[in-house]
Parts: structure tokens; sequence; C-alpha cells
């Protein structure tokens, strides 16, 4: 029997999460609530949670603070060159909207406190909620397709940066044990939440 693997079960969520985008760029506006809906109780309600509640945990608890996290040339140039979190921002302070600035997980809000390394996925999730907050407001709203734009290549980009660096690292830093032992905490926190609700393909 394969044993599974926590990081590997996040990666394959990363590609059902950009299959759900490519509908959501199809969308008609009718059917944009219910898509919207769906998308981000899927990010925010399983899988940021599962990041941050037990892959972030694992990440800290191996010192990486001292490694200097996902500091990969990928990971760090990308946010350099292309900060779509300054972008978002600006986006929604141009348009008066509401920045979501705190976590419901203890140790994400100590990881921003301190600048850790791991404070730069958490803050393309407060990014991304705060753009799914706008646009689960105003559906019928002119600003839709950019703020769809926004929100997509966010998404895409913040995968992407976890599936070829901080992924890749931490299944260097993480055993195989606590890295099967997070499957397991994944599949009860899936069945506890009712993961499959939230898919739309």
């Amino acid at each position: 029997m394969v044993s599974m693997d926590g990081i590997e079960l996040l990666k394959q969520e990363h590609k059902q999460i950009r299959d759900a985008l490519k509908i959501l760029k199809k969308s008609k506006r009718e059917d944009l609530p219910e898509i919207l809906s769906k998308i981000s109780g899927f990010m925010e309600t399983i899988h940021h949670e599962k990041e941050e509640l037990y892959l972030f945990k694992a990440a800290y608890e191996t010192g990486l603070a001292q490694q200097g996290g996902p500091r990969c040339v990928f990971f760090m140039d990308l946010k350099i060159e292309n900060d779509i979190v300054v972008s978002i921002k600006d986006f929604l302070t141009k348009n008066k909207a509401p920045l979501q600035e705190n976590f419901s997980v203890p140790l994400s809000k100590q990881l921003k406190a301190e600048n850790h390394p791991l404070s730069i996925p958490l803050e393309e999730h407060l990014a991304g909620i705060s753009l799914m907050q706008f646009m689960k407001s105003m559906p019928d709203s002119k600003l839709m397709v950019e703020a769809i734009d926004f929100y997509c290549q966010l998404i895409e980009l913040h995968s992407q940066k976890e599936d070829e660096c901080l992924f890749e690292m931490l299944k260097m830093l993480l055993s195989q044990e606590v890295r099967e032992q997070m499957a397991k905490d994944f599949e009860a926190f899936d069945k506890k939440w009712n993961k499959d609700r939230y898919l739309i393909i």
C-alpha cells in the first residue's frame, strides 16, 4: 500500500484550485455568486487552514526561520519583481474595499509579527481573502472582470511558488513520518468540514 504524503495532497488541491479558476474565468455573471462561494469556501475553510494549522506549524518547528525559509531565487524574485499583493491592495484601497488583516490561526499571527519567511505566503492568503470578499459583495460591479483577473493571477502565482519552491524544500526538511501524519490529519479535517461540498468540477 502506497503511503499518503500531506504535501502531495496539498499539491493535488492546487491543481483542483487552478481548474476551478479556469471555470471562474469563463463563468456567466449569473453563475458568479455560487462559484465564488464554493471557491472561497474551498480556499479559506479548507486549503489555507490546512496549510496554516499543519504544514506551516511543522515547518516552523524545523527551525525554518533560522534556515531562511522559502527564500529560494524563484520565490523571492517573483515577490520583488511582481508583487501582486501590493497591486491588489492598491486596487482594493482605490475602490474603498476593506483589507483583511487578521488570521484565524494563532501561529499565523505570530509568523507575521516575527516577519518570518512564511509571512510571504500568509500575506498572499490575506490578499486573496480580501479580494474574494470584494467580489462576493459586488457580483454585478463593472470592476468584476479586473478583480477576477487579479484573483486568478494571485492564486496561480501563489500555488506555483509553493509547488516549485516551498513544498519541495519542506519535503526535504520534514520526515516521511511527519508527512504521513499530516495526510491523516488532512483526511480528518476534510471529513469534519465536508470538503466535497466546495468542489465545482
